[in-house]
């Protein structure tokens, strides 16, 4: 049995590509804890059973799970959740915030309740995770890695989407503004299925082509929902865009520029 390399919380991991990113976690030796809504708690049970059997099927690092069911939208449940995994697992090391809801309404039959609850579950959700992470993360005094899940209409806006395009732009400025937290990076994609699955890895490649430079600044991880989205997890921790260091995973060469043989990279336009 190998050493864990540490607890991440994972939200919304009850399907798609939250589910993706806990067993990509699981297999890569991390502890897991699963969140979800208290309806989908028998959801989170299955899968934290899987994620024992797989690795143990492995023979290689069994991960501990725990499951903190919550509404991630309220602060009392974000605290509680957090306090739960670190009681339960030792410590907090990787923030996943990936929960999040999505509706098609455009900007003329989008209505004021349906825009505050969607900013509710998908922003406020998203900061309370990274802000009391983080402060947790501070406590234990060895840093840690706060990961923040949006679709591509952060850069990419849709015309039956009318909420989507503010909601991930909140996200992305919550990954770049702290000056001093170690946060990773955001996530580009969804994975409703295999028709959007499409739509997501042609919309991302159509972005790297066409807006480099957006992924030159930042740490984005780009990678398209395949295979339960696990190839999202191939890139979280690795820091595989230039500037970052680290892992270096190849694309085809259609999928970007050809930066020293490797086209994960962007060359930087002057």
């Amino acid at each position: 049995m190998t050493r864990s390399k540490g607890v991440a919380l994972v939200t919304g991991s009850a399907q798609g590509i939250g589910s993706a990113i806990a067993t990509r976690l699981a297999r890569d030796g991390f502890d897991v804890a699963l969140n979800d809504l208290p309806a989908k708690n028998a959801v989170l049970e299955d899968l934290a059973a899987e994620l024992r059997r797989g690795e143990e099927s492995e023979g290689s690092y069994s991960p501990r799970t725990c499951i903190v069911v919550g509404d991630v939208s309220k602060e009392d449940e974000v605290k509680r959740m957090i306090d739960t995994v670190v009681d339960e697992l030792g410590s907090l090391d990787v923030m996943v915030a990936n929960a999040g809801i999505a509706e098609l309404a455009d900007i003329l039959t989008e209505t004021v309740e349906n825009w505050e609850r969607i900013m509710t579950v998908n922003v406020t959700s998203t900061f309370l995770c990274y802000k009391y992470s983080a402060m947790q993360m501070v406590k234990q005094g060895r840093g840690g890695r706060i990961i923040g899940a949006s679709s591509v209409v952060g850069k990419q806006d849709t015309v039956t989407q009318a909420q989507l395009p503010l909601r991930d732009l909140k996200i992305a400025q919550y990954v770049k503004l702290p000056p001093r937290a170690a946060f990773t990076a955001q996530i580009l994609g969804t994975l409703l299925g295999a028709v959007l699955t499409f739509v997501a890895f042609f919309l991302q490649w159509r972005l790297r082509t066409r807006h480099p430079r957006w992924f030159v600044k930042c740490n984005y991880i780009v990678a398209a929902a395949l295979d339960r989205g696990a190839q999202v997890m191939v890139f979280i921790l690795s820091f595989t865009v230039q500037g970052a260091g680290g892992t270096s995973h190849l694309f085809p060469e259609w999928w970007g520029a050809n930066q020293g043989g490797n086209y994960d990279h962007c060359d930087i336009l002057n």
